[in-house]
């Protein structure tokens, strides 16, 4: 059976409005050991998981919200990242790594986002495939 081997983690950017930043974490899910907290003035996202968030329907209670797993969980963690943006007081950058069994190739992706701006950029390893063919290009930042 294959270990799949990932570690997440974040710079620690300060936030201008921690408790708007609060209510929008609470508005989501997360999964794969992933914890999102906020320590004093600073966001701290760390996992031993590769990134994966759904946003909690409104009249849901988080506590009872089940998500569908098939939904795209990168895409509602970048909705999340653009949600954040108006809360930072500092640019956010996440990075995720990982590995099947610690075998080549390694998934990696970073994520940026600057206070205010609502883009997400994103980047990860685009030469991924074990025998290099000129014609083709892929990006690791789907696990």
């Amino acid at each position: 059976m294959s270990a799949f081997m990932f570690a997440t983690s974040c710079n620690r950017p300060r936030l201008k409005d921690v408790k708007a930043a609060q209510r929008i974490i609470d508005r989501y899910c997360f999964d794969w050991d992933l914890e999102i907290v906020i320590e004093e003035d600073h966001l701290n996202l760390t996992g031993c998981g590769w990134v994966a968030a759904w946003k909690v329907p409104l009249g849901v209670d988080p506590d009872d919200f089940r998500p569908a797993y098939e939904d795209s969980a990168i895409e509602a963690f970048e909705d999340l990242l653009k949600d954040l943006a108006s809360c930072l007081a500092e640019p956010l950058t996440v990075q995720s790594v990982g590995t099947v069994d610690g075998h080549f190739p390694l998934s990696a992706c970073e994520w940026h986002v600057q206070p205010g701006s609502g883009n997400v950029e994103t980047s990860g390893f685009n030469h991924c495939d074990a025998e290099p063919q000129a014609s083709q290009s892929r990006r690791a930042c789907v696990a």
